[in-house]
């Protein structure tokens, strides 16, 4: 899910059990999710998207979901941008993790070779969604946020937060729209 904003984060960590401490960790309530709220969900992103800075309107990132098992998880790919001008391309996937209660997004940077994983937490009520950084794990006393809120069928407002302690070391706000083919 959109604007794909690289966090200056170590590369250390990354196992199975750091991930689910993460998960711990993070405050966020995880709903068990249904089959057809999780199906719903995925639908929701499937097509051409593109996301631009509020503060600049500058496009940030450009990417296509599509199926990769129809109801269960999707594929992707995609170009990140910085500064209007191109930085990356990238590809991935989503799948839900039952046993965690999350979506996990898995994304490598093509040019870099760098490999993100983030999770990310849905609200079925609201359709809001609540993501953290897990691969690279940020370092001690940072917290890395992202949080995406559906304006309506074909827009979507993201928000990129990092924090250590109680200060905003970054922080950035797009609009992600659905592209029409």
């Amino acid at each position: 899910m959109g604007c794909s904003k690289d966090s200056k984060t170590s590369d250390k960590g990354g196992a199975a059990k750091d991930q689910k401490v993460v998960v711990e960790e993070v405050k966020i309530k995880r709903p068990k999710l249904t089959p057809k709220q999780i199906s719903d969900h995925l639908e929701f992103w499937t097509g051409k998207w593109e996301g631009s800075d509020k503060a600049t309107n500058l496009i940030g990132d450009r990417f296509e979901f599509k199926w990769k098992e129809k109801g269960v998880s999707l594929e992707f790919k995609g170009i990140t941008f910085e500064g209007g001008e191109q930085k990356d391309t990238h590809k991935g996937s989503i799948y839900y993790d039952k046993g965690l209660g999350i979506f996990v997004q898995k994304m490598t940077n093509e040019q870099s070779g760098k490999t993100f994983i983030r999770h990310v937490i849905l609200d079925p009520e609201s359709g809001e969604t609540n993501g953290f950084a897990v691969d690279p794990k940020p370092p001690e006393g940072m917290e890395v946020k992202f949080n995406w809120k559906k304006v309506d069928p074909n827009n979507v407002d993201y928000t990129f937060e990092v924090l250590r302690g109680g200060d905003t070391l970054d922080y950035k706000e797009f609009r992600v729209k659905r592209q029409k083919n």
